[in-house]
């Protein structure tokens, strides 16, 4: 039934393009929702729609859909009260990065749409530092909001003191974080459309192109060299450019782990063990990642497990 839903939506343009535009309509409207995960999740999904169909469709029938969902998004702009802004955010941000990382993928595979996210990231880090953005007026209202809340609890100087310092790190990093965040829904609405393209295409083509995923040494060597950039005269560009790379990176050394656990054989419990520990510590489970993802170009580990065609 699933299947049919996905092959029906993406039968004619204008189904693809209406659908996507519900979902980023619903996901603006669910950032109202005080449930966090409702908004990210909708988005994903609107990016989803727009994945499979870049995948697809050829340019002209995609135009379509786009054409007729960015319609959509101005008439839902303006019942809202929002005018053009929701069409030209929603396109800007999320649809028009993840028609080019399919287009990656329709060229080279998983690899190329990781690659492409990669420099959007590091494009969107770029414009965002050359803006006027008052970050610190940004950072600030939520600060003191969460400060506020904090100080009236049992603990509240010591954790006060924390989120001080928490959203200081986030002052500095702001565009670095930004990006980072887009660059997650991207990356996460890109391998939902390649998943449900495989499940309407080629049923298990998905799970042997993520495992195949290598970007090789070029991206690890650019990181290094933003690292020593940043090491050196501490610029704070040059930290987040090696992140957002790095971040590329562990989506390899991901793959490298799902290969091996898909040649050994690995238990459910092996793999919901650790899904469950990518999910609670995020930030060191990411950072693990990178670095079997450098090790893994630098080794090939998947060679032991039995190299798999990514096509």
């Amino acid at each position: 039934m699933f299947k049919r839903w996905l092959m029906s939506i993406t039968a004619g343009p204008w189904r693809s393009g209406s659908w996507a535009a519900l979902l980023a309509v619903l996901a603006v409207i669910g950032t109202a929702v005080p449930i966090m995960m409702v908004s990210p999740l909708l988005f994903v999904g609107s990016g989803g729609v727009v994945a499979i169909t870049a995948l697809r469709q050829e340019l002209d029938g995609l135009g379509r859909a786009l054409l007729l969902g960015s319609l959509v998004l101005l008439v839902a702009g303006l019942l809202v009260g929002l005018g053009p802004a929701l069409l030209a955010v929603v396109f800007i941000l999320f649809w028009a990065p993840l028609v080019l990382a399919a287009q990656g993928v329709r060229r080279w595979g998983l690899t190329g749409g990781i690659q492409v996210i990669v420099v959007l990231t590091i494009v969107v880090l770029l414009v965002g530092h050359q803006s006027n953005f008052q970050s610190e007026q940004f950072i600030g209202v939520y600060a003191q909001l969460f400060q506020e809340q904090v100080a009236a609890g049992t603990d509240g100087e010591a954790a006060t003191a924390r989120l001080e310092q928490i959203f200081g790190w986030l002052q500095t990093y702001f565009w670095g974080w930004i990006s980072a965040s887009f660059g997650l829904l991207w990356m996460v609405a890109l391998l939902l459309g390649r998943y449900w393209h495989s499940l309407v295409d080629n049923p298990g083509a998905f799970g042997r192109e993520f495992e195949a995923v290598r970007l090789g040494l070029v991206p690890v060597l650019l990181a290094l060299v933003a690292l020593m950039a940043g090491a050196s005269n501490g610029s704070v560009l040059a930290w987040e450019v090696a992140a957002l790379i790095f971040i590329g990176v562990a989506w390899q050394g991901l793959a490298c782990v799902q290969a091996g656990f898909s040649r050994r054989n690995a238990g459910r419990l092996v793999r919901w063990v650790f899904y469950s520990l990518l999910v609670v510590f995020a930030m060191q489970m990411a950072l693990a990642l990178a670095l079997i993802g450098v090790l893994d170009n630098l080794f090939n580990f998947r060679r032991r497990f039995g190299e798999v065609d990514g096509r």
